[in-house]
C-alpha cells in the first residue's frame, strides 16, 4: 500500500500533483494551524480518490525550526515509516520538507515550476482543472464563489464583480469596483471586512483582490499583500 507523506504550505497544488503521480491509498498531510480550511473531504474530492485514507497533522509554526523539529518527530512516532512511502519534498517551507525527508526514508517526489513531478529522475506534467482547484480549497462555483466546507453553502465576497483562478500563483483572484456614486466609506468598509473575514479562515494566500476605485483606502497590515488597487480618474 502506497503512502504519501505530504507537507502542505501555501500551494496545495503541489500536493494534488503528487497524489496524481503516485496514486496513494493513504496520505499524511503535515501543515500548519494557519491552514484551517484543509479537510479530508476536499482532498478526496479534488483527487478523485474517494477511498483515500487522509490524515492531517498541524504544526504550530512553519518558520520556527526548533518547534518544527520537535513536532515532526512526534508525528513520525505516531506514523512510523513504511516500505512503500513517498515523501513530497517541495510542498512547504524548507524546515518542514527537510524534517519529513529525514524522518520518513522513502522515495522522494518533487514538484517543479509548471507542475512537473519528478520521481527517480522521471518527469511527468500535471494538469489541474478549475473544479479540482476549487475542490482543493473547499470552494464551489455557483454564480459566484461559495464555501462548501460546512454543511451549508455560504457565498463568499458578497458584492464582488467576479473572480479568476490563477493556477500559476495558486490563488483565486477576486474583483471589486467602487464607483464615484457609491458611498465610499460604506463600500470600502464592506470590502475590507470581507477580505479579513475570509483570510482568517482560508489563510492569507488563498485569495488575491483587485479593487478598481478612484481612491485608495487603508488596509490592516496583515492583508496589505492581498490587495492591488487600480486607480481610475473620477469623471467631471
Amino acid at each position: 500500500m502506497v503512502r504519501l507523506i505530504a507537507p502542505m504550505g501555501r500551494s496545495r497544488m503541489n500536493v494534488l500533483a503528487a497524489i496524481q503521480r503516485v496514486k496513494p491509498s493513504e496520505i499524511l498531510i503535515i501543515t500548519t494551524e494557519q491552514n484551517k480550511s484543509i479537510n479530508a473531504k476536499n482532498i478526496r474530492l479534488a483527487s478523485g480518490l474517494s477511498e483515500l485514507d487522509v490524515n492531517i497533522e498541524s504544526l504550530t509554526d512553519a518558520y520556527n525550526e526548533e518547534s518544527v523539529r520537535d513536532e515532526v518527530i512526534a508525528i513520525s512516532n505516531r506514523y512510523p515509516s513504511k516500505k512503500d512511502d513517498y515523501i513530497l519534498i517541495s510542498g512547504s517551507t524548507n524546515p518542514i520538507a527537510y524534517m519529513c525527508y529525514m524522518k520518513w526514508p522513502g522515495k522522494t517526489i518533487s514538484i517543479t515550476r509548471g507542475l512537473i513531478s519528478i520521481v527517480d529522475g522521471e518527469e511527468m506534467k500535471h494538469e489541474i482543472t478549475d473544479i479540482e482547484f476549487l475542490d482543493l480549497y473547499g470552494l464551489e462555483e455557483q454564480d459566484g464563489i461559495f464555501s462548501n466546507l460546512e454543511n451549508e453553502k455560504r457565498k463568499l465576497f458578497r458584492k464582488s464583480l467576479g473572480y479568476d483562478i490563477n493556477k500559476h500563483r495558486g490563488q483565486v483572484v477576486i474583483y471589486w469596483n467602487i464607483s464615484p456614486s457609491d458611498n465610499f466609506r460604506n463600500v470600502s468598509n464592506h470590502i475590507r471586512t470581507e477580505i479579513e473575514k475570509n483570510a482568517e479562515y482560508y489563510g492569507n494566500r488563498t485569495f488575491f483582490h483587485k479593487i478598481c476605485t478612484h481612491e485608495r483606502f487603508r488596509l490592516h497590515k496583515e492583508i496589505e499583500h492581498m490587495v492591488e488597487f487600480e486607480l481610475v480618474e473620477e469623471e467631471e
